[in-house]
């Protein structure tokens, strides 16, 4: 089975991988051997298809996850095409896409793969995401304070996913959330932190960043920093794309967060240039990607992420 990851929600995307590698019998030892990261515009249908149909290296099974799949040329993706027809039982190609909607390419891929959703839940249906999450962990919250957990998270699904996890650590045996919980928990101090560590960046003090974030890392691990800094940089992108002349309100929905943090947010989005807010998501994303594969420890990721967000032009 083949699959088509279609939607503009990166976390999303990357959770799906994770759990397909985890569901391959004897996968997680040898991932780095029989698993490959190919991308539109930078990659060569060649060595996309000659991998794809190559016997795995040490495990039982081959997964390459192909990027962008929707930029090919129209030659490369009616070789993508021609794969997908012959399926090879040694591997999985899993494609992915950030398109709104299918198009006449992703609609044929979709007929030949298993179809999955990324996109960010509504306004109106994050809280219940949250409240299923908590659900899947044995554990029960009031849609009241599910709300209140997205209120001090914003939209993020990545950022969302680590507060739970802490408050489920953080309630041990007890079943249900109460308010006392989220407000230990999930307080907005790192938040109002990462703030200032997103304004050293801007200002590309790198003087200033590696110092800083001695005293962040005394109450968050280097991941969470990360997620703090894409939820911020994914923000900023969206807001690029609210009208001119939008009130705070129409802001503070874009950014998924209240008007106070939204007015500091759209100040901020207005001295990033779309593209460098782009190529910074994929370098958080890229440190991440090395924290959870085990090529990097935590810190040096964070590190080497943070050097290369204040290098950037």
């Amino acid at each position: 089975m083949n699959y088509l990851c279609i939607g503009r929600d990166e976390y999303l995307k990357k959770r799906f991988i994770d759990r397909f590698r985890k569901s391959v019998p004897g996968e997680k030892a040898d991932f780095q051997a029989d698993f490959e990261i190919f991308r539109a515009g930078e990659s060569k249908i060649t060595d996309i298809l000659d991998s794809f149909n190559t016997q795995p290296f040490l495990s039982n099974h081959k997964i390459l996850v192909v990027k962008d799949v929707d930029e090919f040329s129209s030659g490369d993706k009616d070789s993508i095409l021609k794969a997908l027809k012959s399926p090879c039982k040694s591997a999985t190609m899993i494609l992915l896409s950030s398109a709104a909607h299918t198009n006449g390419f992703l609609r044929e891929i979709s007929e030949l793969t298993k179809v999955i959703k990324c996109d960010i839940p509504r306004a109106g249906e994050l809280a219940s995401w949250v409240k299923k999450e908590f659900n899947a962990r044995g554990k029960n919250i009031s849609i009241t304070l599910a709300n209140l957990i997205c209120e001090f998270s914003g939209n993020d699904l990545l950022r969302l996913e680590n507060e739970i996890e802490k408050i489920v650590a953080f309630m041990g045996d007890r079943e249900t959330v109460d308010g006392k919980d989220i407000k230990t928990v999930a307080g907005v101090t790192s938040f109002e932190k990462s703030f200032e560590l997103v304004d050293f960046v801007l200002d590309k003090r790198l003087d200033k960043v590696l110092p800083f974030i001695e005293g962040l890392l005394t109450r968050e691990k280097p991941h969470r920093i990360l997620s703090l800094l894409a939820w911020q940089f994914r923000t900023f992108i969206r807001l690029k794309s609210v009208r001119k002349n939008a009130s705070m309100e129409e802001i503070a929905r874009a950014a998924g967060v209240n008007t106070y943090f939204a007015k500091r947010m759209a100040e901020r989005a207005k001295r990033f240039d779309r593209l460098v807010l782009e190529s910074n998501l994929e370098t958080i994303l890229e440190a991440d990607v090395n924290i959870k594969s085990g090529l990097l420890p935590e810190r040096v990721a964070l590190e080497h992420a943070l050097t290369d967000l204040c290098r950037k032009r």
